[in-house]
């Protein structure tokens, strides 16, 4: 794994212990002693167990005037409902920016990849509806691979295609079905070319359990030309839904406020799993080693009954459709936990973490109902905790360089823009 965890760590932010890895107990101490502590003391510690390198966080090591932040105005801002029809956006997927400063969004609603040059000018279309070679039936996300290749996923054809910084097709990539997987999804390519994948375990709707349910993920490493691994690398917890049947058989699933989520991200070659059970990040090789556990004293915040109000009145509004005793049975089936996730966003459809060029791991920081505010914590290359930073509200992160952030964001008209921010990093 590239750059993750070093043999020494400077500036006083982290110590090494020679300890078996027991999980976060220690921080109920660290925590309450942080006053206590000099500056001189570790922010975290770091330890080996079993090969496996663990990284504890307890505070942020970012000094006054260090902290990191985001230029008050977007430098570029594409699409909006003025706009002639290439800046036009709907369902955008991700955006990428290149090292010459062009930009490649992957615009779900017409199929396509649009490029930008590095004024936010469109440059070129590639892709549409179909089948055929650079074609998309179902585009799931595009991605910068190998400096500036772009790669793009259709998720229904099963294929991946490479394109050049130009908008060049290079080549197509068709997956072979997964012996015994009637159903998966491509999470991100290495710097090989292999792959891994996501098979979520389903149920159908007629055996699907009523209520709020958790189904795993397995996780599959696919070879570069398409074929697949005879084995797993392992299993993770997935997503909880919540699953109703009402009048006439009809049945709906949604992913509810406070649920626990799964998120990955791959960076050249190490994939990430962030489960928001608990406050920490897990990497791991390709082949489903693990090499690392990043994590931070996390206290989760309570549900309060101000919080379920909020919901409650909320998820009314979207289902007031169902009627009076399915309505109350939706209700009753509509349970909370004690506590929120430890981070992520209730009710979002945003990520919960995301690695930028240089190999930081970005978190999303949770918020209470109703809370719009966009925090993000940064942990550095070796796993140690650097700090929180505001983000604009509404924001959705979709690439991260060392110098810039890119998102999407959605006017009050609910029109979709792509906005390049200025990430500014202090030097003392």
């Amino acid at each position: 794994m590239q750059s993750l965890i070093p043999t020494s760590v400077g500036g006083g932010t982290a110590a090494h212990l020679n300890v078996s890895y027991l999980g976060f107990a220690l921080f109920g101490f660290l925590g309450a002693c942080g006053e206590a502590e000099s500056s001189a003391q570790a922010a975290g510690s770091q330890s080996d167990s079993a090969d496996v390198q663990i990284v504890e966080n307890v505070r942020d090591s970012w000094q006054p005037g260090e902290q990191w932040r985001l230029g008050p105005e977007p430098l570029i801002d594409i699409g909006g409902i003025d706009r002639t029809l290439p800046e036009e956006l709907f369902e955008v997927e991700g955006a990428i920016r290149l090292t010459n400063g062009d930009i490649v969004i992957a615009n779900v609603g017409t199929q396509e990849l649009r490029f930008f040059d590095s004024t936010g000018a469109h440059r070129l279309t590639v892709g549409g509806k179909g089948g055929g070679p650079g074609k998309f039936e179902y585009l799931r996300w595009v991605r910068r691979w190998r400096g500036d290749s772009v790669v793009a996923y259709d998720g229904w054809g099963r294929r991946l295609s490479f394109f050049d910084r130009r908008g060049r097709l290079g080549r197509d990539v068709t997956i072979r079905t997964i012996a015994g997987i009637s159903f998966f999804w491509v999470l991100g390519v290495f710097r090989d070319g292999s792959m891994l994948a996501r098979a979520p375990a389903m149920w159908s709707n007629d055996e699907h359990p009523e209520g709020i349910s958790r189904n795993p993920d397995r996780l599959f490493h696919i070879a570069a030309d398409g074929t697949s691994f005879a084995d797993s690398v392992g299993w993770t917890p997935g997503e909880e839904v919540f699953a109703f049947r009402w009048g006439g058989g009809r049945y709906t699933q949604w992913t509810p406020y406070f649920a626990r989520e799964t998120w990955y991200e791959i960076h050249d070659d190490t994939y990430y799993v962030a489960a928001n059970d608990t406050y920490e990040i897990k990497a791991y090789t390709p082949t489903g080693i693990l090499q690392a556990v990043i994590g931070k004293y996390h206290e989760h915040l309570p549900i309060t009954r101000e919080d379920i109000e909020f919901v409650r009145e909320r998820v009314g509004r979207l289902f007031s459709w169902i009627p009076g005793a399915d309505r109350r049975r939706f209700d009753d089936a509509m349970t909370f936990a004690e506590t929120m996730p430890a981070f992520g966003r209730a009710g979002s459809s945003q990520r919960g973490v995301a690695v930028d060029a240089q190999a930081n791991l970005w978190v999303l920081e949770y918020n209470r109902p109703g809370d719009e505010r966009n925090r993000w914590t940064v942990f550095d290359a070796d796993g140690i905790l650097l700090g929180t930073l505001s983000v604009p509200d509404g924001l959705e992160i979709l690439d991260i360089g060392d110098d810039y952030v890119l998102g999407k964001w959605q006017d009050d008209l609910d029109v979709e823009h792509v906005r390049l921010y200025e990430l500014v990093k202090p030097t003392m």
